[in-house]
Parts: structure tokens; C-alpha cells; sequence
């Protein structure tokens, strides 16, 4: 009988890490492929300029361009596309998904996933457990998941 291969991910805006259950009772493994930091993304190094100036239309004022979304927010957001495109990649490794992320993380992920990997979610947990070590995760998730 093959063994169900469950992977736990664990995210914030920031940092995301999978975890690895390779049946009930067994131990949890990191997959290191999946060990992400947003500060890895081209994009979170943007904002090193002043932004742009605009001239008021009634008098020679200037101003400074607000950006749509404050450029921290707009990180995390692109921090979980990008989560959501490698948990797209690396579909056939994993039969179940647990997504457990910081509330804010865990919209953004439920609004990036594809339709084959929301097949194979299995719960998702909204809690900020990324600097939690792997041994105590089990014990936090409760009693309705069952690695």
C-alpha cells in the first residue's frame, strides 16, 4: 500500500517552509526546495527611488505619487503568488496539502492557487506558525488533521 505523502505548508508575507509527512505517526521532514523568503523576489527591492511627481493642475505645487498598495503590502501579495506558482510546480510530489499561514497570507494564497492544487488541499489552518520549530507543529494543528 503506497503511503499518503501530506505536505504542511507554513507561511507569513515573509517567509513560507514545507513540511513533510510521509504517513500517520511518521516524523516530519523539511522539503528544502520549498524553504522561501520574500526577500528572495526581484520586486521586493523596487522601492529604493523617491516616487514620482505630478504637477498640480491649478498652480506650480508638486506632489509625490501615492502607490496603490503600500509597497510591504505589495510584497506579501507577490510573496504569495509566488508560493502558490512552486506549490504549481511541484504538484506530483505531494497526495494532500495543509496550508497553515498568518490569516492575511492565507487570503492571498486561497486567491493565487490553481485549480489542481485545490484539489489536493486538504484543511487550512489560519495561524502564524512560521517561527515555530517542526516538532511542536503537530501538537498546534489539533485533532482534525491527521498527518
Amino acid at each position: 500500500m503506497k503511503r499518503t505523502n501530506t505536505w504542511i505548508l507554513i507561511a507569513d508575507g515573509g517567509k513560507a517552509r514545507v513540511l513533510v509527512s510521509e504517513g500517520r505517526g511518521s516524523k516530519l521532514t523539511e522539503y528544502v526546495k520549498m524553504r522561501l523568503n520574500a526577500d528572495d523576489l526581484p520586486e521586493a527591492h523596487v522601492e529604493t527611488e523617491r516616487p514620482g511627481r505630478v504637477h498640480e493642475s491649478a498652480g506650480p505645487a508638486r506632489h509625490a505619487i501615492e502607490p496603490r498598495m503600500p509597497h510591504k503590502r505589495q510584497i506579501e501579495t507577490d510573496f504569495a503568488r509566488h508560493v502558490a506558482r512552486q506549490l504549481e510546480q511541484e504538484l506530483s510530489n505531494f497526495d494532500r496539502l495543509v496550508i497553515v499561514a498568518a490569516p492575511k497570507t492565507l487570503g492571498d494564497l486561497r486567491q493565487f492557487i490553481s485549480a489542481a492544487v485545490e484539489k489536493k488541499l486538504e484543511a487550512t489552518v489560519s495561524k502564524d506558525l512560521t517561527n515555530t520549530p517542526d516538532q511542536d507543529i503537530p501538537g498546534l494543528l489539533g485533532d482534525d488533521i491527521k498527518l
